[in-house]
């Protein structure tokens, strides 16, 4: 459509040039002269364009798709030119005008058709070009996004191997003590275990799920600290149907364990609190301790940073600091966090205190 409109404009620009400025007549054979142009320009331009999508022109340097835009600006008008020609003398109309020397005419005529396919050319290339750059724009976006998943997936496989051994250590402390006790935490890892296999397939679970598996590792770390180790979790009725990635606050209460109780000699408590206020859901797990930046402890949490991060762009922060009476603090806050379709939670239950 937007040829036959283009090369029907230029025709009929003609037709009224030749009526009212050159001869100032009108005949009917400038109307057939310049729309058999027409059809034979659709004709070729059709058939260059067919060409420059099949070829690899745009793939080419700045320089070169220059130089074969000017060429094809020469050539398609030496074409037209010449249709003009043996058009002019075959009808042997006005429109074509006695020639003495048909070499100069027809390099007037050609030099005439490149005011007609400058344009066209110079518009064709530009869309090209700017199709192209559109199409390696998604296709890196769609490359940045693949990096992304594939980061996220492992950065979620990077936790199993670390969670897993803290829960066996656990339970290989208990059971040549206490078998009966070893059984329930057999069981314990085993849940452990299906969560650990089955979270990788999911991006988001409920914090009320997450929950369940971090009360089971923390019974499983209970039986190896005993009475060093205390832990309360709190959990708002309305932050329970909240949506977080698998394993975040798993990986934060194992930190504060690994970094934090195994390391005081008495041991303390370990808190987790989640509230949502509005759309933001903020998650807190403090323990006794000192935070130190260390490399040691930083594989976890920059885990937990770059899955915000991943997952959430700027909505969500992670932040960990050393707070009042030898205490360390480390928060989650998500804005704007995704609620579970399943409501109806007693989060009230997942209110729990050993001390």
């Amino acid at each position: 459509m937007g040829q036959l409109l283009g090369w029907s404009a230029m025709a009929l620009r003609e037709v009224i040039n030749y009526t009212f400025f050159i001869v100032g007549k009108f005949n009917w054979d400038y109307v057939v002269f310049f729309f058999l142009h027409v059809a034979f320009g659709i004709g070729v331009s059709h058939l260059l364009h067919l060409w420059l999508r099949k070829s690899k022109v745009f793939e080419k340097s700045a320089q070169k798709i220059v130089s074969i835009g000017i060429g094809l600006v020469l050539g398609f008008a030496c074409i037209l030119g010449l249709f003009s020609l043996v058009l002019s003398i075959y009808m042997d109309s006005e429109a074509s005008p006695d020639v003495p020397n048909i070499l100069v005419y027809y390099l007037g005529l050609s030099m005439n058709w490149i005011q007609v396919t400058t344009p066209w050319i110079l518009f064709y290339f530009l869309y090209r070009i700017m199709e192209q750059n559109n199409t390696i724009r998604n296709e890196k976006l769609q490359a940045i996004n693949l990096v992304k998943t594939s980061e996220l997936e492992l950065l979620k496989s990077q936790l199993n191997p670390h969670f897993l051994f803290n829960a066996l250590n656990s339970i290989k402390a208990l059971i040549s003590i206490e078998p009966e006790k070893a059984r329930g935490a057999l069981i314990q890892l085993s849940e452990l275990l299906r969560f650990s296999l089955n979270y990788e397939k999911q991006t988001l679970i409920r914090l009320s799920h997450e929950m369940e598996e971090v009360e089971k590792y923390l019974e499983l770390e209970k039986i190896r600290f005993d009475d060093r180790l205390q832990y309360e979790l709190v959990v708002d009725k309305t932050a329970a149907n909240a949506m977080i990635p698998p394993a975040l606050i798993l990986t934060l209460v194992e930190n504060a364990i690994k970094h934090g109780i195994s390391h005081q000699i008495w041991g303390g408590k370990v808190t987790v609190k989640a509230r949502q206020q509005d759309a933001k859901l903020e998650v807190e797990v403090s323990n006794p301790g000192y935070y130190q930046p260390v490399a040691e402890n930083r594989i976890g949490l920059k885990n937990v940073q770059e899955r915000l991060a991943g997952l959430y762009g700027n909505k969500a922060s992670f932040t960990i600091r050393n707070g009042k009476e030898h205490t360390v603090i480390a928060r989650v806050s998500i804005e704007g966090e995704r609620k579970s379709r399943q409501a109806g939670i007693d989060a009230t239950a997942l209110s729990i205190e050993m001390l």
